[in-house]
């Protein structure tokens, strides 16, 4: 887990920046088709609650930020940025019986205030997400299966106040996974030039995942068992 402050970034260069580093402090939550581990480094210890198969993440308050200029410093600034990155930040492995899709949600949201005329905001959450295997306490990452991002940035020309709420599905490849890992890449940025005080508070972050049973073998044996006699019956029939 790294964190720093640096300048705003572009959102495809963040989704560049995960470590192929494993976590290593990882608390594990029941979902009702998964068990979910996540990095409590980076998280936070207590930081999530399940519902079904979907992981929420209340953020740490660093990720909320106020820029202020005072009204008798015309040419002042005041720049806040926080931002966090973790390697296989939230691991989901799919219990006996069920199997996971790629069609992985990511949902940031929290809410914004004081914009004006020399306001700048800006929010965003990206990753890379993969395949692999969690045993030991550890996720070991196979094959990489896509990136998700998403931003969100106010200015000077919009609504003085308001909520962020950014969300994205990863395509659904059609493959069935046991185990996936998403890196995690979280960034928040308040800018004010000139008089005035912006506010950023970006306060949680959820991932939904998708989740499908997955038939016993002998289930299919049953199958093929009933189009057996099916097509038994069917030749008695043609012949009678």
């Amino acid at each position: 887990m790294n964190k720093f402050l640096r300048a705003p970034l572009a959102l495809a260069i963040a989704a560049g920046l995960m470590s192929t580093a494993q976590a290593t402090n990882y608390v594990s939550v029941e979902g009702a088709g998964v068990t979910f581990y996540y990095d409590a480094d980076f998280w936070g210890q207590d930081s999530a609650s399940v519902t079904g198969n979907s992981i929420s993440f209340d953020l740490d308050p660093s990720y909320s930020l106020t820029a202020k200029v005072a009204s008798n410093k015309p040419s002042g600034t005041s720049v806040q940025t926080y931002a966090e990155n973790a390697s296989a930040a939230v691991v989901a492995v799919a219990h006996n019986g069920w199997a996971l899709s790629s069609a992985v949600g990511f949902n940031l949201q929290g809410s914004y205030s004081g914009i004006n005329g020399g306001s700048k905001l800006n929010a965003s959450g990206s990753g890379d997400l993969y395949a692999g295997s969690f045993s030991g306490g550890s996720f070991s990452a196979g094959s990489y299966l896509n990136s998700y991002g998403v931003e969100f940035s106010r200015n000077g020309g919009t609504p003085a106040s308001g909520s962020v709420n950014e969300a994205q599905t990863i395509f659904n490849d059609g493959v069935k996974y046991s185990a996936l890992g998403l890196d995690a890449f979280l960034y928040t940025n308040a800018y004010q030039g000139g008089p005035g005080t912006v506010s950023l508070n970006t306060t949680s972050a959820r991932y939904d995942f998708s989740v499908s049973a997955v038939p016993e073998p002998t289930t299919y044996g049953m199958l093929l068992v009933g189009l057996g006699v099916m097509a038994g019956v069917a030749r008695r029939k043609r012949q009678a």
